[in-house]
């Protein structure tokens, strides 16, 4: 932290107490910011990540630091889950294609089958990209949270991020090592990065978002393997999700 505060401060960044919370053999900094600042704060510490050798992530309220506390029980060292991650970052990812087939798969039975998906047809006519972080907001009211936590990983790749927090291998929810093999791979092709986890809840800010149609499509395919929730319970169809996703400097998920 010697080293961080300075740098943090050099760069613009103001914050108050430094606190710590425990999780896998790590010691893990945070401070409390307001949500509507929140962005703006981890985009000058991102800024600085090279250095500090500190990813920043905001983790939510304050209140969702004992969802990460849970977290630790997971024994295994972050090289492990780093290294799977390393050597399974190349596309196709059968674990995605495994779960797409579950999630749309057309089965005998009428009553519980998907629908069928038809990405060209539902591409809406206007699309509209996603701009917004939501977990910075009282998803009620839409206004800025009085305070959420922003951690500082001890490294300064963002797709680590899932690794060391051991994020995700609850319900549908992918395993922590899956999560970053996936993020490696789009921080290479999007230049994707995880500025939001909370315990449910993943958002992404993207430099070189899909610009086609096409592109939009395969990379709404991917996600729906990836967090079928955004769909099902989200925009209803890939289609939709490929509008949301064309252009879209923001990518969000959801997982009940």
């Amino acid at each position: 932290m010697d080293r961080l505060l300075p740098l943090l401060r050099r760069a613009g960044v103001e914050v108050g107490p430094v606190e710590l919370f425990e999780l896998s053999r790590e010691s893990i900094p945070f401070v409390r910011i307001p949500g509507q600042s929140a962005i703006e704060v981890w985009t000058r510490a991102r800024g600085v990540a090279q250095e500090t050798a500190r990813w920043p992530v905001v983790l939510g309220e304050p209140e969702e630091l004992r969802f990460f506390d849970e977290a630790s029980d997971d024994d295994r060292r972050t090289s492990e889950l780093v290294s799977w991650a390393e050597g399974h970052s190349t596309p196709p990812f059968p674990w995605i294609e495994s779960r797409r087939a579950e999630a749309f798969e057309q089965t005998g039975d009428e009553e519980d089958a998907p629908p069928p998906q038809d990405p060209e047809a539902d591409f809406p006519s206007k699309p509209v990209p996603n701009t917004q972080f939501q977990s910075v907001h009282d998803y009620r009211t839409h206004k800025p949270l009085a305070s959420v936590l922003l951690a500082f990983l001890p490294t300064s790749q963002g797709w680590h991020a899932p690794a060391i927090l051991r994020w995700g291998g609850w319900n549908d929810n992918p395993l922590p090592e899956q999560h970053a093999s996936l993020f490696r791979h789009w921080e290479e092709r999007y230049g994707a990065e995880p500025v939001v986890m909370t315990h449910d809840v993943v958002e992404m800010r993207v430099k070189r978002p899909p610009r086609t149609r096409a592109e939009a499509i395969e990379l709404a395919w991917m996600q729906a393997g990836y967090c079928s929730d955004i769909v099902w319970q989200g925009v209803n169809s890939v289609g939709a999700l490929a509008g949301i996703l064309l252009n879209a400097p923001v990518w969000y998920f959801w997982w009940d």
